[in-house]
């Protein structure tokens, strides 16, 4: 009874250094800002409006529980891309996943044609660790300004109450025509 312990200490030692490459990113050195502009399908400056988890299938039929964030854009340097945007990325349990902060602006290179991603091996980072990148990408081809969209019952009552006032000042303003009076 006394080699149970120790027999079962010896497997766990040897599943924890089996199993510890699973659980990890090894990401290589990250890549010039140049280089990461040319591989990447989009770079952007955004702020994280929104989080959801994603499931997200492979080729090979398996899938992997992600999160997709949604993005306001505010400066496009490469990619075509509407003002709102939505990012993939891993959960971070050694999946390379980038941990956004809904709130937070942050410069983003993400790849993929019909979904983006982003990972914490390419060069996003938070704006405030953004300046050399910024310096070296240059002028954004794109600026977006965020226009706050009105809800269908606000526009509605903004046009009825252009219409009454047009009748209002119509009738005030216009002269009036003799209605029927013979003369």
């Amino acid at each position: 009874m006394g080699s149970f312990p120790r027999n079962l200490s010896f497997v766990l030692a040897i599943l924890s250094f089996w199993a510890s490459p699973a659980l990890s990113c090894i990401c290589a050195p990250k890549p010039s800002v140049r280089r990461s502009l040319s591989e990447s399908n989009a770079v952007f400056i955004g702020r994280v409006i929104a989080r959801h988890s994603a499931w997200i299938e492979s080729a090979s039929g398996l899938g992997s529980s992600d999160y997709s964030f949604t993005f306001e854009v505010e400066r496009l340097y490469k990619g075509a891309l509407s003002s709102e945007v939505t990012v993939l990325t891993g959960r971070g349990y050694g999946d390379c996943g980038y941990h956004f902060q809904v709130g937070e602006k942050y410069l983003v290179y993400a790849y993929g044609d019909k979904e983006l991603k982003t990972n914490i091996c390419t060069r996003t980072t938070n704006m405030s660790k953004a300046g050399a990148d910024l310096a070296e990408l240059g002028d954004p081809k794109t600026i977006f300004v965020h226009v706050k969209q009105l809800s269908l019952v606000k526009a509605i009552a903004i046009a009825l109450i252009a219409f009454l006032l047009g009748v209002v000042i119509g009738n005030n303003c216009l002269p009036r025509r003799g209605r029927g009076k013979v003369e």
